[in-house]
């Protein structure tokens, strides 16, 4: 893994063809079939797990990935049949058996605790978040709000690279991500705003809805720029988290699975903690 203090050159036209290739297959698995779809989810969450025991590895923090991944399953398949109250009662049973788990381990109780508190926290940030972007593919026409929704915070996180590297001269960050700038973070926003628009005016074309006000309406073109609001500031919030981990830990990427972006975590730490402002943005809006 690469230390923070080493500079990774990126390979830039291999990271639009990874990107470009893992739209794909997410578009592919909203419609083809749901299953597909779950799958995709949980593969793409025990992925991310395993980033995140390796990293805490190198603290000597040891968290318990078996009742995480087994219970990210019961979470994902809950969501998809029982919605938000089958999700919190899973993840309550899977929060008991991770504290039983950790129990049950001979080690120093001070360690015990730490052990604990972490794998509970890996626990609500992956599998219980991710779990909102299955609540919100079962939403009415919710493979597109989830299409579009990956499409935007996508392009937020390419205009606020863009605009940064650019015109960036004040540090958002500076002390978990030196390189993100209120530049870049504008620039996302206008990066985003375009998408919006562009997707909600082709949906209308096709008569799918993306929220219940028309575009062409002004409480429709101002919800949607209040939605990009939401998703850009959500999906900062799990940049930056993510960026503290790595700051903790002392790494740059969170893995190399992904050429040209890093780990999984790299590439889905927007998406966690915008997806539950996603959803409920759309039970009232959409």
């Amino acid at each position: 893994m690469a230390k923070y203090g080493k500079e990774n050159s990126r390979n830039i036209p291999l990271a639009i063809i990874i990107g470009v290739s893992l739209f794909l297959v997410i578009f592919a698995s909203l419609f083809i079939t749901p299953y597909f779809f779950l799958g995709l989810v949980f593969i793409t969450c025990t992925l991310a797990v395993s980033e995140i025991y390796y990293c805490l590895i190198l603290k000597n923090i040891k968290i318990g990935t078996t009742p995480i991944i087994i219970g990210s399953a019961g979470m994902f398949i809950v969501s998809f049949y029982y919605g938000a109250p089958g999700l919190s009662i899973v993840f309550f049973l899977t929060v008991a058996m991770l504290i039983l788990y950790c129990s049950l381990d001979h080690i120093d109780y001070k360690i015990k605790i730490k052990q604990v508190s972490y794998s509970v926290l890996v626990c609500a940030w992956l599998p219980f978040l991710l779990s909102f972007m299955i609540l919100l593919y079962c939403l009415p026409y919710g493979a597109y709000k989830v299409a579009l929704s990956v499409v935007i915070i996508s392009f937020i996180d390419m205009g606020g690279l863009v605009v940064g590297s650019k015109f960036g001269k004040n540090r958002l960050a500076p002390n978990l991500s030196p390189k993100k700038s209120w530049e870049g973070l504008v620039g996302g926003f206008l990066f985003g705003l375009i998408i919006i628009i562009l997707g909600s005016a082709l949906f209308e074309f096709f008569s799918v809805p993306f929220l219940l006000t028309s575009l062409y309406s002004i409480q429709g073109f101002f919800l949607r720029i209040v939605f990009v609001i939401v998703i850009g500031f959500f999906g900062l919030i799990g940049d930056l988290a993510e960026s503290a981990l790595k700051r903790f830990v002392g790494i740059k990427d969170m893995g190399a699975i992904l050429p040209g972006h890093g780990g999984i975590m790299d590439r889905i730490d927007s998406c966690l903690i915008a997806a539950p402002a996603l959803y409920l943005f759309f039970i009232f809006f959409g």
